[in-house]
């Protein structure tokens, strides 16, 4: 990947999803609402993904659909879609802590801009974390501070 990407390191639980919605329509279910406020955020700044949550075992079909879907509902224009279509583009690796797999990604890739997105407190700087509540999940407020930080 080119060093001048800008990554958006991704959770599901607790950003696209929260624990009513998931108690409401079920554990593989994203809610549109807060996937729209990731599209903000990837057209804003078109960063791409790389899945930081367990998701990426077997889910990113479901990620990359609802991608599409919502992107599809909100009528984008052919080049916001084709951003979507190719915004995941990997996922990190299985050891250690989550803030591990994401800084090892970051070197091992050699990523100057990055943020992660997470409903966990992740030790990482500030400039580079954004943390969501659980009960709301990625709203307009965190995407916001998502685009600052990757603009």
């Amino acid at each position: 990947f080119p060093s001048h990407d800008k990554i958006l390191f991704l959770d599901i639980d607790g950003v696209l999803n929260t624990e009513n919605f998931r108690d409401t329509y079920g554990s593989e279910t994203l809610n549109p609402f807060l996937v729209r406020n990731l599209i903000d955020v990837i057209n804003a700044t078109q960063c791409l993904i790389v899945v930081s949550s367990d998701w990426r075992h077997g889910h990113i079909s479901t990620i990359h659909n609802a991608l599409k879907c919502c992107g599809f509902l909100d009528k984008l224009t052919s080049a916001e879609h084709d951003l979507l279509k190719d915004a995941i583009i990997d996922v990190t690796l299985d050891f250690g802590s989550r803030e591990d797999k994401i800084l090892e990604w970051v070197k091992s890739h050699n990523i100057m801009q990055w943020v992660a997105v997470d409903d966990m407190e992740l030790d990482l700087s500030d400039d580079h974390f954004v943390q969501t509540n659980n009960t709301i999940g990625l709203s307009q407020s965190c995407a916001n501070e998502l685009i600052k930080r990757l603009s």
